[in-house]
């Protein structure tokens, strides 16, 4: 990708292209420490920005960081992709420990339109060996240091998988490395895991969820064993950069794509603008 479609906000000021911001020093990259949210853009506007800020700074709450001032950040993203000479945009807001500086960080890149294109042609899951433990008190959060979710995405990309999908001890289905998941079971409706099974509370699955119920379309959010998946007719992954994507597969056992995606992804294109 070209520096040059590429800009970042840093605590008020704006660089264009490949620019060094942290030091080598900076606790971001000697601890890992520090929150973030990944977005994207459609027409100019973040889908359920509202969202990724509630839960940016909730975790940064739990991680004990002192909140930033409050920033107009539609505006800053608009500023940012004019500055990267973008239409559309990949961003990143990331927010740091108080010794940190810059603490404050939004970035934009291009879309991966590849990426996009793959996966709404379909996903094949393969469960992961390493599992997501109940009383892991990072689980709920996006972290920028994200190890375990490589180590994940790496040994499953050795046995022929796109994405890891993550279980609890007891063979709950949690989610994968970067998205949540739904299935469709008849007589049941649209199901999709409760977060009290402990795992990252995805924005586009709240949207989802939220437009659902105001339409009518049933949706239950339960503990689903992997076992479930084989009396499921359609199964589905949501995040905010793809939205909804096909599952082909999960460990062999084969999806049809349908109906229900298709109705999933109208309700979020009816969303496009943030939440008041």
């Amino acid at each position: 990708m070209s520096p040059s479609v590429r800009a970042a906000w840093c605590d008020g000021a704006i660089h264009v292209g490949q620019a060094s911001l942290l030091s080598v020093w900076h606790p971001a990259f000697t601890r890992g420490e520090g929150v973030f949210e990944t977005f994207r853009t459609i027409r100019g506007l973040v889908p359920g920005l509202d969202r990724h800020l509630i839960r940016l700074r909730w975790a940064a709450g739990r991680m004990g960081y002192a909140l930033p001032p409050e920033q107009d950040y539609q505006a800053i993203c608009k500023e940012l992709l004019n500055a990267a000479g973008l239409e559309e945009g990949r961003f990143r807001l990331t927010l740091l420990s108080e010794e940190a500086s810059p603490r404050l960080l939004l970035s934009v890149e291009a879309l991966d339109l590849s990426l996009l294109d793959r996966r709404s042609k379909g996903v094949r899951l393969l469960t992961s060996p390493f599992r997501l433990v109940e009383r892991d008190p990072t689980r709920s959060l996006k972290l920028v240091s994200r190890s375990f979710y490589q180590l994940c995405e790496r040994e499953i990309l050795t046995r022929g998988g796109d994405e890891p999908l993550l279980l609890g001890d007891h063979g709950e289905i949690r989610e994968t490395s970067r998205a949540n998941l739904f299935a469709w079971k008849e007589g049941e409706g649209l199901l999709t895991p409760t977060l009290v099974d402990a795992f990252l509370p995805g924005v586009t699955r709240a949207r989802l969820l939220a437009a659902a119920r105001a339409t009518g379309l049933p949706v239950r959010e339960r503990t689903i064993l992997i076992g479930e998946l084989e009396e499921c007719r359609e199964v589905f992954l949501t995040n905010a950069l793809s939205f909804a994507y096909p599952v082909l597969a999960v460990d062999g056992c084969h999806f049809e794509g349908g109906p229900i995606l298709e109705r999933c992804l109208q309700l979020l294109g009816k969303d496009p603008l943030p939440e008041a």
